[in-house]
């Protein structure tokens, strides 16, 4: 969990992360912590006389807008939840607050402003899940009602893996976290203890790679395939400029991007995949809260006048 403050120049003002496991804490305990993440932000914005002018809240699964409810989050086992009103509850700051799909806000971090092979992009983020978000000429595709994105949902192996949206052989049960783990260590490893920082877990993947061990090659290569398979009929139907690999997929993606590769060329009808590259992010897991905070800012950039200029030094008001 984290949070991000940037300003119009996307500089970075403050940003605080916490570390915790969402599936084994209520959602009461997981939105009180977020409130709390969100005071300290403000607080850190206040000592710099920085007024906020928004909050998006990423959250992985099926996002009602109009209400700020998650609807459906599969892999926390959460429905109908008011995540908006409930951390508007625990707010005492008049703050605007929307809640959107982090798949989404890491599709708007990755879609750089004014970068031509960026403007139509396939973001995967990877966590314990797959969610994704689509950028074409610039614009984020959200669909009739806000739902397009859910690409950890297509389903890959008919009568595979049960997946947490209660169906079997969904894209994420074969390239989600969770399925690297499982091929890649024992249940006693250290890489699979949540206790531990995610990014440290994923570094000790690549240190064994690096190495050449055998069962962590073969397993970030099978689920290369994976992922290879599910971007092929992506790109058979979007052709993006890129695909860019987010989430944990950003920091282990090296090692998958043969498999990848190979699995793009072999489902992809055009020739060369369609000119669809493979990228890794440079934003990681950062991506969906960068994208949350760029979101917010879209009030200012869409009416300047909604903010009031700050007063002159010296300045005698009426």
């Amino acid at each position: 969990m984290s949070t991000l403050a940037l300003d119009l120049s996307g500089r970075v003002l403050a940003e605080h992360r916490l570390s915790l496991d969402a599936h084994d804490a209520t959602v009461d305990e997981v939105v009180d912590r977020l409130a709390r993440l969100v005071r300290h932000t403000i607080a850190d914005l206040q000592d710099q006389a920085i007024t906020p002018v928004g909050l998006t809240v990423g959250v992985a699964g099926l996002i009602d807008r109009v209400n700020d409810v998650l609807t459906h989050g599969p892999n926390l086992e959460w429905r109908d939840v008011p995540i908006g009103q409930m951390l508007r509850d625990r707010l005492d700051e008049e703050i605007p607050i929307a809640i959107d799909n982090e798949g989404n806000l890491a599709a708007i971090a990755e879609a750089s402003p004014g970068d031509g092979d960026r403007q139509d992009i396939l973001v995967i983020f990877g966590e314990i899940g797959v969610g994704g978000g689509i950028v074409a000429g610039g614009q984020l595709l959200r669909g009739r009602q806000g739902y397009a994105g859910e690409i950890g949902h297509i389903t890959v192996q008919p009568g595979g893996r049960a997946c947490g949206c209660g169906r079997q052989g969904c894209w994420e049960t074969v390239c989600g976290l969770g399925a690297l783990l499982d091929l890649a260590a024992d249940p006693d490893d250290l890489v699979r203890n949540p206790a531990l920082a995610l990014e440290e877990r994923l570094a000790e993947l690549n240190r064994r790679a690096d190495r050449g061990d055998a069962r962590t090659v073969e397993a970030l290569a099978a689920v290369g395939r994976w992922v290879g398979v599910g971007a092929a009929v992506l790109t058979n139907v979007l052709n993006p400029a890129a695909i860019v690999l987010s989430g944990y997929f950003a920091f282990v993606g090296h090692h998958m991007r043969p498999a990848i590769h190979a699995e793009l060329q072999a489902g992809v009808l055009a020739p060369d995949a369609g000119g669809t590259k493979v990228e890794l992010s440079r934003l990681g897991f950062g991506a969906a809260v960068r994208g949350g905070a760029l979101s917010a800012l879209e009030v200012v950039f869409n009416d300047p006048t909604c903010v009031r200029p700050r007063p002159t030094e010296g300045a005698v008001s009426s």
